[in-house]
């Protein structure tokens, strides 16, 4: 498997690099710090299967860019990790096709059962957006 992680922090990439050779040892991962290095490493790789994408890097461009990526890597899987826990932020993200959204909160053990759900073909996503449409659900309700 080879997943690209583009973040601009190194030491929460090779936290997440770690995470992933935990899950599947047979991972060649490149890191990125910017969306330049990004798109360069995306036109020179044939196949990517995994791209991990730190949307807070990439605004205000980020539909843009994803739709870049989905252009050149149609069956790369991508998935959007940022700071934000905003509801409405997720939605907009995950409305653009990615295959989850990852907060940068997110306790390490559930941490590796999205990474685990998306590489087995599933979409994660947190559990901050499924807690508010169930206050939205219960609300409408009374």
């Amino acid at each position: 498997m080879k997943v690209l992680i583009a973040d601009e922090q190194a030491l929460f990439r090779d936290g997440l690099a770690l995470r992933l050779k935990q899950i599947e040892q047979n991972t060649d991962i490149i890191q990125v710090s910017n969306i330049a290095e990004m798109q360069k490493i995306i036109s020179k790789e044939p196949i990517l299967d995994i791209i991990i994408l730190d949307t807070d890097m990439a605004e205000p461009n980020v539909s843009e860019i994803i739709s870049k990526i989905k252009t050149t890597q149609p069956e790369t899987k991508i998935i959007a990790i940022s700071s934000s826990e905003d509801a409405r932020n997720i939605k907009k993200i995950l409305s653009f096709g990615v295959k989850g959204y990852i907060p940068k909160k997110l306790d390490s053990n559930i941490l590796s059962g999205a990474l685990k759900l998306i590489i087995d073909g599933g979409t994660y996503i947190p559990s901050v957006l499924l807690d508010n449409t169930l206050q939205i659900g219960r609300a409408s309700c009374r």
